[in-house]
């Protein structure tokens, strides 16, 4: 099938671990209309197919059943692109890269840069090095991104986890006192006292519900970042990831990627999984590293 400059040029915007599934798309669309040739209309239209749920980000609207159905779907196909399970690590993704209305942060183009950051660090090289035989499933560099703190991709199960925040304040409008961000929090960190939403931010995760389903913009998320967990694994000694940082920007993930992998390469003994050093080392030894 024959594609025209702009729809290339606009394909190829798209995070490279999408693109293989969105050529799929784009020309199954085009084929079904019994035409040959590929547009850039062609592809904006896919582009709204693949993430038909998808709004700003940090939407609360809800889906229904085959929305939901749907959107596993994407996240499955986009699974299992070969951009994201190479040989010497493995990318797991949620909903957010595929138009989930409950993501808070964009993680399509951090994977990309995350990617580059691992293409880019030597870790093959460590990893045929140190590994006697088959590099398997267990010894890959795995690394896992949420849109939001549901989490769906189990970041705290892998070396290096990535999970959206969004912090919610005070906004301009007039509580109305209808109480729905009290029913909204799963984790009942809000209370109208004197008439005001109060926000007990020794128990907010920074999920930002509460804030969309505001009426009246009394709460407004001010801010999105992402925590950085690392040291996860399964396994013979299950061990969840502990936290590395709060609340940083995506270019702090980046650094915190870039640190991880320095430490491990220069610090491991052996065949020495990741987990297992920070045991050895702890924290600290890689928040030095940045």
């Amino acid at each position: 099938m024959d594609w025209d400059p702009e729809a290339i040029q606009a394909l190829e915007q798209a995070p490279r671990f999408v693109r293989a599934l969105a050529h799929r798309r784009v020309e199954k669309i085009v084929a079904t209309e019994g035409r040959t040739r590929v547009t850039l209309a062609d592809v904006e239209a896919a582009r709204k197919k693949m993430a038909p749920a998808a709004g700003k980000p940090g939407s609360a609207s809800s889906l229904d059943e085959k929305q939901i159905r749907e959107l596993e779907k994407r996240v499955e196909e986009l699974q299992n692109q070969p951009a994201l399970q190479t040989r010497y690590y493995s990318i797991r993704v949620c909903g957010a890269a595929a138009g989930c209305p409950r993501a808070r942060v964009d993680i399509a183009s951090l994977v990309e840069s995350l990617q580059q950051i691992l293409d880019r660090s030597g870790l093959g090289r460590h990893l045929e090095e140190r590994i006697r035989g088959p590099i398997l499933t267990h010894s890959k560099f795995r690394l896992a991104l949420s849109g939001c703190p549901n989490a769906c991709s189990q970041p705290q199960i892998v070396d290096f986890g990535v999970v959206g925040r969004a912090r919610t304040e005070r906004g301009q409008g007039e509580c109305t006192g209808c109480e729905v961000c009290v029913r909204t929090c799963s984790e009942r960190c809000i209370r109208l006292i004197g008439g005001e939403p109060q926000i007990d931010c020794e128990v907010c995760i920074n999920c930002g519900d509460c804030a969309e389903v505001c009426p009246a913009s009394a709460l407004t998320i001010t801010e999105t970042g992402y925590s950085v967990l690392v040291g996860g694994r399964l396994g013979r000694h299950p061990r969840l990831a502990k936290t590395l940082l709060e609340f940083v920007s995506a270019e702090g993930v980046e650094q915190a990627l870039a640190a991880s992998l320095d430490f491990y390469m220069s610090q491991a003994e052996g065949p020495e999984k990741f987990s297992a050093l920070i045991e050895r080392k702890g924290l600290d030894s890689i928040r030095s590293k940045r």
